[in-house]
């Protein structure tokens, strides 16, 4: 039998412990529990259905850093070994931006992998995320829509 995996990962510079704080507040709260999963969608400040907070936090975490002065920097590593839930990563990191780094512009790149040489298994996907919103794909889809154009008449560039 063949796996498939998601991999990413990424680092966030320049945290503040009054944001280091916030995430190890919301990332360490289970989403099974009615009301931790109440607290998670309103520090996500998200309205209405919750149900895209099941397994929170759908990917894995690590502060880095030490020191709790005003003046000291740590940083986040997010990343995921097998299995991640993009969507999450955009809510937290957009969410982390708006309220503590609204300047900050967060990218991402990420690998598909399958363990066995299945065709069509293997890709990969990006996003970027600003306190204005965020913005992906993947190469499939880029792919596809490549195949598109060049069937209007394009020529590859």
């Amino acid at each position: 039998m063949a796996n498939n995996y998601t991999q990413f990962s990424e680092v966030i510079e320049g945290l503040t412990p009054a944001a280091c704080e916030w995430i190890e507040t919301i990332l360490c709260l289970d989403s099974y529990d009615g009301e931790e999963r109440e607290k998670i969608a309103q520090m996500l400040q998200l309205e209405g259905e919750t149900s895209d907070l099941d397994d929170w936090p759908g990917f894995q975490w690590k502060i880095e850093g030490q020191g709790t002065g005003a003046d000291c920097k740590h940083s986040l590593w997010l990343y995921a070994e097998e299995v991640c839930d993009f969507y999450q990563v955009e809510l937290f990191v957009h969410s982390l931006i708006c309220a503590f780094m609204p300047d900050y512009i967060f990218t991402l790149t990420a690998a598909e992998t399958c363990s066995r040489l299945r065709c069509g298994e293997f890709g990969g996907g990006w996003m970027v995320i600003t306190k204005d919103g965020a913005v992906g794909s993947n190469t499939w889809s880029d792919a596809e829509a490549y195949v598109k154009t060049l069937k209007k008449g394009a020529r590859l560039a």
